[in-house]
């Protein structure tokens, strides 16, 4: 019966998320439960061990109550290892995490970066020849030449004029 009640105040805790010191709390006066079970469980053994002259009836009785108290107190004991391992690894280390230095490095490679520089000069070549060649071409025609000089006037480039 005990070990059902204590399950079902490990759901209440667990589902209405009562806070930490609660739960520590519970956890202090199952220890002193405990503690009480424990001096039962002693103060039988002696009994035992004095009152040789004990009814059968009684030692059975006994008997029974020791292991009652053992199987309780283990269970308790069960379900405080149960409560302390799970609040352990909600502390500072979850909700804050420390600065650490990265295991590799986190930076492109040298063969990407150059690639990259290739491709990007590349491009900037051909984008400079089409529009030289367009230049050129706009030059030669007499229709574009006007708008070219007017160009050039505007950004002060007089000197093919």
């Amino acid at each position: 019966m005990g070990a059902a009640a204590i399950e079902v105040l490990l759901k209440e805790f667990v589902v209405k998320g009562k806070d930490k010191e609660a739960v520590l709390k519970t956890i202090a006066i199952n220890q002193q439960a405990m503690d009480v079970a424990q001096d039962a469980i002693e103060s039988l053994q002696r009994s035992l061990k004095r009152g040789g002259a004990l009814a059968d009836l009684q030692q059975e009785s006994a008997i029974k109550n020791l292991t009652s108290l053992n199987v309780e107190v283990a269970s308790r004991a069960q379900s405080i290892a149960d409560l302390t391992r799970r609040l352990e690894p909600r502390g500072e280390e979850i909700y804050v995490q420390k600065a650490g230095v990265p295991e590799h490095k986190i930076s492109p490679t040298r063969s990407f970066v150059v690639v990259l520089a290739v491709l990007a000069s590349g491009f900037a070549l051909l984008v400079w020849i089409l529009v030289s060649k367009a230049w050129r071409s706009a030059l030669q025609d007499s229709e574009c030449a006007g708008k070219v000089n007017a160009i050039k006037k505007s950004l002060g480039c007089n000197r093919g004029a």
